[in-house]
């Protein structure tokens, strides 16, 4: 089976469109997503659609929660209050108990797990982004290969016995002997300096996996976040990739 997944879509549209787009040249079985479908971007009910419409399954993001529901926001920057708030006066009712509803976790077939955060605690949404927490989501995945999130930063943490090491995700052939969690990068808010999209698409039967950059329309992306009333930090980022 050939996955295309996306990851941390955050309301930007124009990015969405062109991983779609680019993800039909990749004959790909089934798009997944790991969650954070809104939240920043100015698009979030189109994305939210786009999404339930092209992917097979999709798990539930910390922004996704949030504009779920009318609980207080807490432990957000300022940026992120703001344009969370207008992502609930964005979303209909549907829409937002569609996501309410989302699981915390997927498993497409057996030995594989998505989650948007840390599996070893996805109801937290815990960051992925230090040997420790690495070490604890080993720990307590069942499954020898896990996608996630959350980090916008593609990354690649490879376990062999006790001992694990992290890199910069790129293309490769995932071991066997090994077990595996990878970070599929952000669609539609790279934090890793490169301002063009990111997703994955991993072959189950190969165990091949590709990280894909995909170019799209940053300044329409940005002029809608603007547009909005949104914090103009929130359109700036998107050229400077972080």
């Amino acid at each position: 089976m050939r996955y295309a997944i996306l990851g941390d879509i955050h309301g930007n549209l124009e990015a969405l469109t062109a991983v779609l787009a680019h993800s039909e040249g990749q004959t790909v079985d089934v798009r997944l997503s790991l969650g954070d479908v809104v939240g920043y971007g100015a698009d979030p009910a189109a994305c939210l659609e786009a999404v339930r419409e092209t992917c097979a399954a999709v798990v539930k993001g910390n922004h996704d929660e949030m504009a779920a529901t009318d609980t207080p926001l807490n432990g957000i920057n300022i940026w992120a209050e703001e344009a969370m708030l207008w992502t609930r006066r964005s979303l209909s009712a549907e829409q937002r108990l569609w996501l309410d509803a989302l699981p915390l976790t997927h498993v497409p077939e057996p030995d594989l797990l998505l989650t948007h955060g840390s599996p070893a605690d996805p109801a937290a949404f815990r960051y992925l982004d230090l040997m420790l927490t690495a070490h604890e989501a080993f720990d307590a995945m069942k499954e020898s290969v896990c996608f996630v999130g959350h980090t916008h930063k593609p990354w690649h943490y490879v376990a062999r016995g006790e001992k694990v090491v992290g890199h910069r995700l790129e293309s490769c052939d995932l071991d066997p002997q090994a077990r595996h969690l990878v970070n599929a990068g952000s669609v539609g808010q790279p934090r890793d300096l490169d301002p063009c999209a990111a997703y994955v698409v991993y072959d189950t039967g190969t165990r091949r996996l590709d990280l894909h950059r995909v170019p799209y329309d940053l300044e329409a992306a940005g002029d809608k976040i603007r547009a909005a009333g949104l914090p103009d930090t929130l359109a700036s980022r998107l050229r400077a990739g972080r």
